[in-house]
């Protein structure tokens, strides 16, 4: 479509309005409970992505929204790992490609669950400081 040209849309009888609309709300619900399922941690994203070939629904989610739903994700950390994995911001499920997938379970394995995300952070600030504080203290300990 070029840009400024609009397309007409199709006049939808009340009855095909009515099953669409359902049809749509049928699938915010499936998605909802998939959602829910990753943020309670009863279902893993591999498992997920392991239910794209039955699933529509699964194959329609944006890879954003999955990776959100899992504890200790927000926007900004989402964000970072799609990009760090070569996944488009707006990418669905289905059009991910297998290597993808495998980069995505590998970093989001490598990502500290929520509760472990202070204690990671602590200790790469304790590392960070060790690295730093490593030449001013080299010259004591050899004297010392």
């Amino acid at each position: 479509m070029r840009r400024g040209r609009l397309m007409a849309l199709t006049a939808l009888t009340p009855e095909q309005r009515a099953y669409t609309l359902a049809k749509a709300a049928e699938a915010r619900c499936v998605r909802g409970e998939l959602l829910a399922e990753l943020r309670s941690g009863t279902t893993s994203l591999a498992e997920v992505l392991a239910r794209a070939d039955e699933q529509e629904i699964v194959r329609k989610t944006r890879v954003s929204q999955l990776l959100r739903a899992l504890p200790g994700l927000g926007p900004a950390k989402v964000a970072a790992l799609m990009a760090m994995c070569g996944v488009a911001e707006n990418r669905r499920v289905g059009g991910l490609g297998e290597q993808q997938c495998h980069r995505l379970l590998q970093a989001v394995a490598r990502t500290p669950e929520q509760g472990d995300h202070r204690a990671a952070a602590a200790d790469d600030l304790v590392s960070g400081a060790r690295m730093m504080l490593a030449p001013l203290l080299a010259p004591l300990r050899r004297s010392g």
